[in-house]
């Protein structure tokens, strides 16, 4: 997931006077060997007296596992009070992997070769057939074919999409025969950064 997930935390200056406030996000420990994910936005906020402002932690997951860290806001030149100067709460979340799902075609060529089987044309006679993808996952994932040129087969669809979670999305495959004999092509799809998701379709 390249933008990462996206939490809002408000930040309130209950006080008489405004104040910097420096963030951060870091390891629980200097040398704990759990994944690290996170990162602030902004890393320092001016916050008005009586006033509160909005920060972001973006969470950018590498791999599968569990992902540990420590929030913390310290206030600049604050009082010497840990209930007022400093705010810290831990962190965690769970990195999934990208994950697509086909719905259309049924019908398999063997049990890994999904196959989009198109009605007999005439010759120069078109039929357009759909492929249907469904995100399943909590996270977006994005879809990219690989549409290598072929006489009698056109992708009428954008190479690449993004789909939501739960969302279904539909592509198009044109075929137009050019002479009386049986046509074939493969279509290659991959789900962006999931490399267990790669395969071809037989057209």
């Amino acid at each position: 997931m390249p933008e990462g997930v996206v939490e809002k935390f408000k930040i309130i200056n209950t006080n008489k006077v405004g104040c910097s406030v420096n963030l951060e996000v870091r390891k629980r420990t200097p040398n704990q060997m759990e994944q690290f994910g996170f990162e602030v936005e902004p890393k320092q906020v001016k916050i008005a007296a009586h006033s509160h402002t909005y920060v972001k932690v973006i969470f950018k997951p590498t791999i599968m596992a569990t992902y540990a860290g420590v929030f913390e806001a310290l206030v600049e030149q604050g009082e010497q009070n840990m209930k007022t100067q400093r705010l810290s709460f831990d962190l965690r979340a769970e990195g999934v992997l990208p994950t697509l799902k086909l719905e259309m075609p049924k019908e398999y060529l063997d049990e890994r070769t999904p196959l989009l089987k198109f009605p007999r044309l005439r010759v120069n006679k078109s039929s357009v057939m759909p492929v249907v993808l469904k995100n399943d996952g909590p996270v977006p994932a994005t879809v990219k074919f690989d549409t290598t040129y072929h006489s009698c087969f056109k992708f009428l669809s954008g190479v690449s999409y993004t789909l939501a979670p739960k969302t279904y999305q539909q592509f198009q495959v044109q075929f137009t025969p050019n002479d009386p004999k049986v046509h074939t092509h493969t279509l290659a799809l991959q789900t962006l950064l999931n490399p267990y998701e790669n395969f071809k379709m037989q057209l």
